[in-house]
């Protein structure tokens, strides 16, 4: 009986370790996600970022990416850090996110010390069926001697055993708007 306990006990151990390793919570992948944010880690950032998001980014800005007129390699090396369309078709889905994190950031004087000054409070979470959530937070910053806060939704999707984020509303919305503007003829 007691040797029973005792594996019962181990097993139990092992299992909750083994389940650890498998994956995060949601809230916990947002926290990495805004720790990301905080050090102006990008890579760090997409590698939070679903796949199909990373993926669906691209093919927003694939009018950007894969098109021939020779204005679109300033706007592509200036968007993405890629030179040519040659080098877009060669990036990662992750490499155009982080390209356009980079040149994000930069179109805001003193963006980068408002995310490093940023603080994040969790304030509940959503779920959504069996494989989406939403968690909602608080973020604090200073920019440019102001404090700002803000409610953020960051939505997740299971990706194997973790979750990963998707992209926001906002960000589709831009480069739907971005892509419209390209293809309307002139």
């Amino acid at each position: 009986m007691t040797r029973s306990v005792v594996w019962a006990g181990l097993c139990l151990i092992v299992f909750q370790s083994s389940a650890l390793a498998q994956g995060d919570t949601p809230e916990s992948v947002v926290a990495q996600l805004m720790a990301a944010s905080r050090a102006n880690d990008w890579g760090r950032v997409a590698g939070l970022t679903h796949p199909a998001a990373l993926h669906q980014l691209r093919l927003l800005m694939d009018p950007i990416l894969m098109g021939e007129r020779p204005a679109l390699d300033t706007a592509r090396q200036m968007l993405f850090g890629l030179p040519s369309r040659e080098a877009a078709a060669a990036a990662s889905d992750s490499a155009i996110m982080v390209g356009l994190m980079h040149f994000g950031v930069s179109q805001q004087p003193n963006a980068a010390d408002a995310l490093r000054s940023s603080s994040y409070r969790l304030l509940g979470t959503v779920q959504e069926g069996s494989d989406t959530v939403h968690v909602v937070g608080r973020i604090a910053m200073n920019f440019r001697g102001s404090a700002v806060t803000q409610i953020e939704v960051t939505s997740l999707t299971r990706f194997g055993g973790t979750w990963r984020c998707l992209l926001r509303g906002d960000w589709t919305a831009m480069a739907s708007r971005l892509r419209q503007a390209l293809q309307t003829p002139r």
